[in-house]
């Protein structure tokens, strides 16, 4: 439930459950080259779990997922590792959801689906330009809403596969097309 970010070859994890069952705001650093782990500044949240993640300009970027409270958060922070900081940057314009397909293509950041506070499991779409942080909706390319799928990027198109939804578990996976165009 954890997510990650790599910045000039250095891995960033943040959040998470611990083993007894707690959403800890913790950042650690792991640096392959000299294959250790450093802990950073905690997120300023109550704990964060199953968010989303990106990088732009150096920078890493976390959002969305829940916290200790079960409460869906719907903002996001972005991380300055030359200052070891964060700050909050976007504000989520829907409810606040988890369990959110997630990628990136360049400065676009990608979200696929999820569920909100109350169960919701949607097919939305969107699109956030990590230059200036505005969301745009993107056609849906399935009508089939799922939360916990696994995104990925290959060639500007952006792909779906597996996920939940209330009735089903599913093992297909889904393509859009030049969506970086």
């Amino acid at each position: 439930g954890s997510v990650a970010f790599v910045i000039n070859d250095i891995v960033y994890i943040v959040g998470g459950k611990t083993s007894t069952n707690n959403a800890i705001p913790e950042t650690w650093m792991y640096n392959p080259m000299t294959n250790s782990w450093t802990q950073l500044a905690n997120l300023p949240i109550n704990g964060i779990w199953r968010g989303v993640s990106f990088t732009n300009n150096s920078k890493g970027f976390v959002g969305l997922g829940k916290n200790n409270l079960d409460y869906y958060n719907k903002l996001f922070y972005e991380y300055a590792p030359t200052t070891n900081t964060w700050s909050q940057v976007l504000g989520y314009s829907h409810s606040g959801r988890a369990y959110t397909g997630y990628a990136q293509i360049g400065n676009f950041g990608y979200l696929f689906g999820g569920a909100d506070s109350l169960g919701f499991i949607d097919n939305s779409f969107e699109k956030i330009d990590m230059s200036n942080f505005s969301t745009f909706l993107l056609n849906s390319f399935t009508s089939i809403p799922r939360k916990g799928c696994m995104a990925f990027v290959g060639n500007s198109s952006f792909y779906i596969t597996t996920g939940v939804s209330t009735a089903a578990r599913f093992n297909e996976t889904w393509k859009a097309s030049n969506v970086a165009s």
